[in-house]
């Protein structure tokens, strides 16, 4: 229960869960503005108290590949923001742009523990410019963290590469456009597929190393293509997806590339994936990579717990999951210093589950977004109380 007394919020009594996993029972966490303050065992005189007695108190979940916010409904193409354009190449668009904090999804997602989010185009060659956003208030508030590199896609059925998408192209077209981006500002004539100067900007900062590159590849050998290309080219390189990764494990590990998966694809919807398996995110931990967890989708953002069990239940250690939907995508992007961890000094964005948040019947008791409780009610509440008794 929530008790309004005064600034200072305090979340009192609960089981703490830090960064590496680890429980410390009977612990406040105490809040000042939108930074934890203090982890202990008193209570400060006269502060909001939120009772999490008999409950675990973790920091916001963090999907690692999102598109929350970006798309409102899948059949209506104006309401489509997840992607730079049709084209193979939009490094210049900025997916926070798009970015809806009043879509219905965004409340829905919250309230189910997911307090960030790292917007992930869904398609092209290289696709645009990636954000992460906290799931705050409406109308923009706290909405962008930080920018997070160009995303891109080695698949053939997402670089809109049209008929010349067959692989050793794609990746000739790739080390074109590194070298390209490697030159000086060039007039926009000169470029190709329709882009523009903001486009070579955005291309000249991956090229040369100042931004991450963040690729979509499936199958184990267009994994091993992309990190030896991208080595050539000096350029950090985040692997999603990688369904095939389990194959190549100790060669990912070996060249530290991390990698963003979703655990809970194991059946082969396309060639590249036929050798999809529950436990890739287990094999990939084992060989030594850094694993983070993301839905990849515009509205089930709020089933990383889920997909993080799964893994669990398929061989990932608690811990090693626990950090793949907290502290390892706030190191992947830059963050580490901010979110990730229970600790003072960092953001307070904080949730009260009733129990493991790694299980689906585990309700939500309450989240904190840089220091202000939400309202835990959704859409989906929303309905399910206008339909529950019908006529």
């Amino acid at each position: 229960m929530i008790q309004l007394v005064a600034s200072l919020l305090v979340i009192a009594g609960g089981t703490v869960i830090d960064a590496q996993g680890e429980q410390h029972k009977g612990l406040n966490v105490v809040c000042n503005g939108d930074r934890i303050q203090a982890v202990t065992t008193s209570v400060p005189a006269g502060a909001k108290v939120i009772d999490a007695h008999g409950a675990w108190v973790s920091v916001g979940l963090f999907d690692a590949a999102s598109r929350v916010g970006l798309t409102e409904l899948g059949q209506d193409d104006v309401s489509k923001d997840n992607a730079g354009g049709d084209g193979p190449v939009a490094t210049g668009a900025r997916l926070i742009d798009g970015f809806d904090p009043n879509a219905t999804a965004v409340p829905v997602t919250r309230v189910d523990g997911v307090t960030l989010a790292a917007l992930t185009p869904s398609g092209g060659l290289l696709g645009g410019q990636g954000a992460v956003v906290e799931l705050g208030g409406p109308h923009g508030a706290h909405a962008l963290v930080a920018s997070t590199g160009q995303y891109g896609s080695v698949s053939p059925e997402d670089t809109h590469l049209g008929g010349t998408a067959h692989r050793a192209r794609t990746f000739q077209v790739l080390r074109e456009l590194f070298a390209l981006g490697r030159q000086a500002a060039m007039p926009a004539d000169r470029l190709p597929f329709s882009m523009g100067l903001l486009d070579h900007q955005a291309l000249r900062a991956l090229a040369t190393g100042q931004v991450g590159w963040r690729v979509v590849a499936h199958r184990a050998s267009d994994i091993l293509t992309t990190i030896r290309l991208a080595q050539e080219q000096h350029v950090p390189l985040t692997l999603l997806g990688a369904e095939e990764g389990w194959m190549v494990a100790s060669q990912i590990a070996a060249a530290k590339v991390p990698v963003v998966l979703e655990p809970s694809v194991d059946l082969p919807a396309a060639m590249e994936i036929r050798g999809a398996r529950l436990d890739n995110a287990a094999l990939l931990a084992k060989a030594g990579v850094r694993v983070a967890i993301g839905s990849f989708t515009a509205t089930d953002g709020r089933n990383i717990r889920q997909s993080a069990g799964l893994a669990v239940a398929n061989g990932l250690p608690w811990a090693k999951a626990w950090r793949a939907v907290t502290a390892e995508p706030a190191a992947l992007f830059g963050l580490a210093a901010r979110y990730g961890d229970v600790a003072p000094g960092m953001a307070a964005n904080l949730v009260v589950w009733g129990g493991d948040p790694f299980e689906p019947a585990t309700p939500v008791k309450a989240v904190v977004i840089s220091g202000q409780p939400i309202d835990m009610d959704s859409r989906q509440d929303f309905l399910a109380r206008k339909y529950r008794h019908l006529p």
